[in-house]
């Protein structure tokens, strides 16, 4: 997030003491810091009540991870762990998770793989069709 890091430096405070005080790991702290995603509404709620309006950020440039996720199935119809590794998520799994807590359908199907290396099983993930 651009800001965050400058208004903690300027509260004179760690990342260790704003993961402390919005509920969260200091990695949380520190991957929003260096990357280019935006949290959800409540921690970004909670970032801004520990360190109040930090600069002209524009919230409608940036996207959540989840909204990331839902983004790219409905852009591609599907995504894998190496789809959403491509946007930098790399924990894919709990990204459905709350997307199906938010309501989205998502249907899971197991593929199966053979190359050189081996082989294996990978999770591909699909938006459910609307019913009327």
């Amino acid at each position: 997030m651009t800001g965050l890091k400058e208004a903690r430096v300027n509260k004179g405070i760690s990342q260790a003491e704003l993961a402390a005080a919005i509920g969260v790991s200091q990695t949380v702290v520190s991957i929003l810091e260096t990357n280019d995603i935006y949290p959800g509404d409540a921690l970004s709620a909670e970032i801004h009540s520990a360190l109040g309006d930090f600069g002209n950020e524009r919230r409608e440039n940036k996207m959540s991870q989840n909204q990331k996720v839902l983004k790219y199935m409905i852009d591609n119809g599907k995504i894998t762990q190496s789809d959403a590794v491509a946007f930098r998520c790399f924990r894919l799994g709990a990204r459905i998770h709350d997307l199906r807590r938010a309501g989205y359908r998502i249907i899971t199907e197991t593929k199966y793989y053979r190359n050189e290396d081996g082989c294996g099983h990978y999770a591909e993930y699909r938006l459910a069709e609307a019913t009327a």
